[in-house]
């Protein structure tokens, strides 16, 4: 197989993701003792806890509303923050989106 058939065997999603990965985070994360990785999530953890119970008092406060946004402005949302789980879930909202177009 030479070189320009090996591109096209290329998964497009893959290669995106490549891209918005950040090597330094996961260099720095396998440095850390298993005793610290488990330090890190109880702190994410408790972080989470913490925005979870923001959100309920401020659904309390609001009168349970909840703000909320199209499917074309969540994939342009999703697009704009460009975070690695975003390129995934923007794919499945794209298909989304198509599907119920047609």
């Amino acid at each position: 197989m030479d070189h320009a058939e090996q591109d096209d065997d290329r998964d497009p999603l893959i290669e995106a993701l490549k891209r918005d990965v950040d090597m330094s985070l996961l260099q720095r994360n396998l440095k850390l003792t298993p005793q610290q990785r488990i330090d890190q999530l109880i702190e994410m953890q408790r972080f989470a806890a913490v925005l979870a119970e923001a959100g309920r008092k401020a659904r309390a406060q609001s009168g349970g509303t909840c703000l909320h946004v199209d499917l074309p402005a969540l994939i342009w949302l999703k697009r704009a923050a460009g975070l690695p789980n975003d390129v995934l879930a923007r794919a499945e909202l794209e298909k989304l989106l198509s599907a119920s177009t047609k």
